[in-house]
């Protein structure tokens, strides 16, 4: 892996930079709708039949409220919107200040963007409580805006267009993406990406280009 003087770095959101809390999450959703607890799939058991509200949810299709509204029939007598969206973001489980550190350090040096699958209330949390985080980032791409996720191959098609676009230099083969999942970091590398699967991993390759 090659350094470049235009070297722009990609970071994904969730597993890189935010903590997950899945456990909390589903022991939270499991008090909400008891038995009807599978039909979220969140532990891959069940038929999932709320799969599609939840991936039209992450590429914007649906809103907040109808997600909610979605669920709000299968859960138990007097559950709330709000203790549904606090069992949902309960998925997140904070940004770590050493985190937030690198993240400030590197935007001193190159280009720094966000790419992440997210959705309307989980990005409403993260502006709320990490401000100092989204003011690094020199532009942020989020599957519920673009209407799409990775790791298909078009969110990755967009973000170097809309690059391109903002600085004719711009070269794919200068990205460095930072995401937890393989697969989509396979799906980025067929984009000219080269990518790594943590923070420390990334600096790693930094500072032994």
């Amino acid at each position: 892996m090659v350094k470049s003087s235009n070297q722009s770095i990609i970071l994904d959101l969730g597993g890189v930079l935010m903590q997950h809390n899945m456990p909390g999450c589903i022991s939270k959703f499991r008090q909400l709708l008891g038995e009807h607890f599978s039909m979220l799939g969140l532990d891959n058991s069940g038929e999932a039949k709320a799969a599609s509200i939840m991936h039209d949810y992450e590429i914007g299709f649906a809103t907040t409220h109808q997600f909610v509204q979605f669920i709000l029939p299968y859960c138990l007598p007097g559950t709330t919107p709000e203790q549904i969206l606090d069992a949902w973001n309960t998925m997140h489980a904070g940004i770590p200040a050493e985190r937030i550190r690198i993240v400030q350090h590197l935007a001193e040096r190159y280009p720094l963007y966000l790419l992440s699958n997210n959705n309307e209330a989980h990005w409403l949390d993260v502006t709320t409580h990490y401000p100092e985080l989204i003011a690094c980032f020199s532009d942020i791409f989020l599957s519920h805006q673009l209407h799409l996720c990775k790791p298909n191959p078009s969110i990755f098609e967009e973000v170097n267009r809309r690059l391109s676009i903002a600085n004719p230099s711009f070269r794919p083969t200068d990205v460095l993406f930072v995401d937890d999942l393989e697969a989509n970091c396979s799906a980025a590398r067929h984009h000219g990406w080269q990518t790594c699967l943590s923070l420390s991993q990334l600096m790693h390759l930094l500072q032994n280009p």
